[in-house]
C-alpha cells in the first residue's frame, strides 16, 4: 500500500521542526575567544594573575616532579618567557607579577611538602631565585605606598626615590613593584600557646632582601577571643593584615559602667585598632558577620542570598542585590562564581539542565556557563555564553580579558586555560 503523497510531506516537515527545534547549541555566544591553552599536565587554576600591563602569568605542573610559571601576552596569547620552579613545589597555589620592565619579578606560593604550610619565593625575569619565604600557614604580597616605615599605614608617605638606571650590559635590577609603591610579603603563623589557645603572628618582609619591614605583631586567641585587646575575631581581611571582630567596651568612669562592644578592625602591620562601628542592630550584626567569616580576605565576594531567590554582591562588608536580566531559576546555585578586573566585575551562572522550566517543558536546557557584567547599582547584563556540558570552570579577569580554566575532573588543577574578550 502507498503512503499518500501528502502525508510525506506532512512527515517531512515535522521533522525539520523537530530537528531546527532540537538544533546543536553554539558553543560560543557573545564573546569572542582570543586564545587557547592546552598543556600536557594541569594548569595551577589558583596561581593566576596579571601585571596591568598586557602580561598574564600561570602556574602549570605534572603533577609529579616538575613546576613552571609561563608567562603570556594577553594580547596574542603566546608564552614570552618560562619560569622552572620546581625547587620550590609542584603544587602551586597563588602567583603575582611584580614590578615593571626588564626587571620584572615574579612571586610564587606553592604547599610545601608536608601539604599543610606554604613556602614562597621571588624570581627575576630571567628565572633565577632571588629569596625564599616560609614555611608558613599563608603567604601573600601586598602593595602598598612607598615610603610607609615600620608599617604605620596612616603617616605621610615620603617622596619614593627614582630608581638609578643600570650601567650599560648590566643585569636590570629587580623590580617588585610600580613607581611610587612598594610590595611586602605577608607571612601568617599559627602556633600552640603554652597556656591554651593558638598564637597568631604575623609579619611583613621585603620581597628582594627579605628584611622585616616594622615588627612582627601577634593576637593570642583562646577560642578565638584575645584577652590582651579584648577583642574576639571574626574573619581575617587583606591577606591577614587586618583582623575584623567585635571590641569590647570601655569603662566610663563618669557613667559609672562600661560602654556598649563595637564592631573593630584591628592593622597586624599598625598594632592598633584603625576603625569602629557601633552595632546598632544585634541580629543584624550577627547575620552580616556570619556571612563575612565565609569568605575571609575577600573583599569582594558574591553569594547566593539565604532566601534562594537571588544573588548578594558584597563589597567592604556591606551587601547589595543583585538584579539579573535573565530568570534566575535556570541557574545551579552551587554554580556561582565571579571575577572583578578593570573596575568592573563578572558573574557566572552555570545552567541547570533540568531546571523547573526544562522539566515543565520535558526537555533538558543546554548547560551554558551565562557570564553577567554588574553595574554599581547591581544590575546584571548578560554578556556572553559559553557552552559547558559536563564542564567546571574557574574565571577571572586580565587586561581587558576575561579567562576560564577549565577544572580537570580527576585530579587538582585545570586542562585548558582560555582568553576571551566579551561586549
Amino acid at each position: 500500500m502507498r503512503t499518500p503523497l501528502s502525508s510525506l510531506v506532512a512527515v517531512t516537515a515535522l521533522a525539520a521542526v523537530t530537528a531546527s527545534a532540537h538544533a546543536a547549541p553554539e558553543p560560543l555566544v557573545g564573546a569572542t575567544e582570543v586564545a587557547r591553552i592546552a598543556p600536557d599536565g594541569a594548569i595551577a587554576d589558583g596561581a593566576i594573575a596579571d601585571d596591568g600591563a598586557g602580561l598574564l602569568a600561570y602556574g602549570w605542573s605534572d603533577q609529579a616532579t616538575r613546576a613552571e610559571v609561563r608567562v603570556l601576552d594577553l594580547a596574542t596569547g603566546q608564552d614570552v618567557r618560562t619560569i622552572d620552579v620546581s625547587a620550590l613545589g609542584v603544587r602551586l597555589e597563588r602567583v603575582w607579577l611584580l614590578g615593571t620592565g626588564d626587571g620584572q619579578t615574579v612571586f610564587v606560593v606553592a604547599r610545601a611538602e608536608d601539604e599543610a604550610l606554604r613556602v614562597g619565593a621571588l624570581y627575576d625575569a630571567s628565572g633565577a631565585e632571588l629569596r625564599r619565604f616560609g614555611p608558613a600557614d599563608g603567604l601573600a604580597v601586598i602593595e602598598r605606598r612607598a615610603g610607609l616605615a615600620g608599617g604605620q599605614l596612616g603617616k605621610k608617605a615620603k617622596k619614593a626615590k627614582k630608581p638609578k638606571p643600570p650601567k650599560k650590559g648590566a643585569k636590570p635590577a629587580p623590580s617588585t613593584a610600580r613607581p611610587g609603591f612598594e610590595s611586602l610579603v605577608i607571612s601568617y603563623k599559627v602556633a600552640p600557646h603554652k597556656s591554651g589557645g593558638d598564637v597568631h603572628t604575623v609579619e611583613a618582609f621585603q620581597p628582594v632582601s627579605g628584611k622585616r619591614v616594622g615588627k612582627a605583631r601577634s593576637l593570642h586567641l583562646v577560642d578565638g577571643y584575645d584577652a590582651k585587646l579584648d577583642f574576639r575575631l571574626n574573619h581575617w581581611a587583606d591577606d591577614w593584615t587586618a583582623a575584623v571582630g567585635v571590641k569590647g567596651g570601655e569603662w566610663v568612669k563618669k557613667e559609672n559602667q562600661r560602654s556598649p562592644d563595637v564592631e573593630a578592625r584591628y592593622s597586624l602591620l599598625d598594632g592598633k585598632f584603625t576603625s569602629t562601628a557601633a552595632i546598632r542592630d544585634l541580629y543584624e550584626h550577627a547575620g552580616r558577620y556570619g556571612v563575612l567569616a565565609q569568605f575571609p580576605n575577600h573583599g569582594t565576594f558574591v553569594r547566593v542570598a539565604d532566601d534562594l531567590a537571588g544573588l548578594e554582591l558584597w563589597r567592604g562588608g556591606t551587601k547589595l542585590a543583585v538584579t539579573l536580566d535573565q530568570p534566575f531559576d535556570q541557574y545551579d546555585l552551587k554554580s556561582v562564581s565571579w571575577t572583578r578586573g578593570s573596575g568592573e566585575l563578572v558573574i557566572g551562572l552555570k545552567v541547570d539542565p533540568w531546571n523547573a522550566g526544562a522539566v515543565k517543558r520535558k526537555r533538558q536546557d543546554p548547560e551554558y556557563l551565562d557570564l553577567y557584567r554588574v553595574d554599581d547599582a547591581g544590575k546584571a547584563t548578560r554578556v556572553a555564553r559559553v557552552l559547558a556540558t559536563k564542564k567546571k570552570f574557574v574565571m577571572g579577569s586580565a587586561g581587558g580579558r576575561l579567562w576560564l580554566a577549565e577544572r580537570n575532573l580527576g585530579f587538582d588543577g585545570s586542562k585548558s586555560l582560555t582568553l576571551y574578550t566579551i561586549p
